[in-house]
Formats: structure tokens, sequence, C-alpha cells
């Protein structure tokens, strides 16, 4: 997805650089990235992204 983090490389900084804290799933990674580009309510879109 375009202006989407990579999931590999944010899974390989977490375990090298943060081994105590959990590695999201790539869904949830995911998830997260769109909820902090678009923000809406409950993981609903406000507006339309476009």
């Amino acid at each position: 997805m375009v202006g989407i983090p990579d999931y590999a490389r944010y899974a390989a900084h977490m375990r090298e650089q943060h081994p105590e804290l959990p590695v999201l799933s790539e869904a949830d990674f995911h998830r997260a990235c769109i909820d902090a580009r678009y923000p809406g309510k409950k993981g609903k879109l406000s507006k339309c992204p476009c």
C-alpha cells in the first residue's frame, strides 16, 4: 500500500531495538498505520481518504 510503512522493517526494528515490547501482528500494524493517518471513530474513517 502506498504511504504505509514496511511491516518487515517495523518488525525487525522492534525485535532489535525494543525486545521487551510485543511486535504487532501484520494486520494490527497496518490498521494502526491507517488509523494514525485517517483518524475516525473505532476504526471507521471519518472522511474519505481520497
